[in-house]
């Protein structure tokens, strides 16, 4: 499940706005706001409403999801056989995402990974899937071109 971010505590900063008062217009206790702002408690629909209304800003400004707390379940390249590594390329063909191990080579060359292989692959069938700790936000993932090839330097491109 995705992880709530939010903007509240720098909003309310640059509103000039203590706590309490920020609170006190929106009808919570400064704990309960400060709980919010620290990650630590969700806000009501209700509260984030009153948030975004007494911070002037759009409620997307404030809170979001925190794709990059979850984890992608990938299926490994077909390339990936026997080779052990932790870091990996993502790309969404079809709908399914598609985890490259990066080795040594790539990672030399500026290969930049976009997650982290998170438990042990396992054989589904013919192919082999992998639960994937992503390291950039979901919708980026998704622009990622997948290029096969043999040139070690396909991946700069």
């Amino acid at each position: 499940m995705a992880a709530l971010g939010n903007a509240v505590r720098e909003f309310r900063s640059r509103a000039g706005l203590t706590q309490e008062r920020l609170a006190r217009r929106c009808g919570v206790s400064r704990q309960a706001l400060n709980a919010v702002e620290t990650g630590r408690s969700v806000p009501s629909t209700a509260v984030a409403l009153q948030l975004s209304r007494a911070l002037g800003r759009p409620l997307e400004e404030l809170f979001w999801l925190d794709e990059a707390a979850e984890v992608l379940r990938a299926e490994l390249s077909p390339d990936a056989q026997g080779k052990r590594s932790e870091r990996v390329a993502l790309a969404e063909v079809a709908g399914r995402w598609i985890a490259h191990p990066l080795q040594p080579v790539e990672t030399a060359l500026g290969v930049a990974a976009d997650g982290l292989l998170r438990a042990p692959a396992r054989r589904i069938g013919r192919r082999r899937e992998a639960r994937v700790q992503p390291l950039r936000p979901v919708p980026a993932l998704r622009a990622n071109l997948l290029a096969a090839g043999c040139d070690p330097a396909l991946g700069l491109l």
